[in-house]
């Protein structure tokens, strides 16, 4: 569940602090990020809600879109898809580039795509 650890730290929030949220022990949120607890849909649910996300937004995946990227010509053009956490972006899709104006999407290169994923998983993991 090292998703939730993720969000956390997007919403720069301690492991005690998303407890005190969601009315569970810091060691039971502690536990769900290491793994070593299931993760109940209500509980979930209740991360979800305290952290401001959504499901389609999580879990982050900045490892499986840099290796999208491989294999693709570094001048090729791309979008990423994105969401704000207190005005920060995150990225979490990307998609083939159309030709055509697309709102809510960041259109650029392929080498660009990489440093921008490369520092979000520099800073969130």
């Amino acid at each position: 569940m090292s998703w939730i650890k993720q969000a956390r730290g997007l919403k720069r929030i301690s492991s005690r602090e998303l407890a005190e949220l969601c009315g569970k022990s810091q060691i039971y949120i502690q536990k769900l990020e290491g793994g070593d607890r299931d993760l109940p849909q209500d509980t979930a649910d209740q991360i979800y809600s305290a952290l401001g996300f959504n499901p389609a937004q999580v879990p982050f995946n900045t490892s499986y879109l840099l290796d999208e990227l491989e294999g693709m010509a570094e001048d090729e053009t791309v979008l990423l898809d994105y969401f704000l956490v207190d005005g920060i972006i995150y990225f979490n899709s990307i998609l083939v580039d159309s030709g055509r104006e697309e709102d809510g999407l960041v259109r650029c290169s392929v080498k660009s795509a990489k440093l921008l994923l490369k520092s979000q998983l520099t800073l969130f993991g």
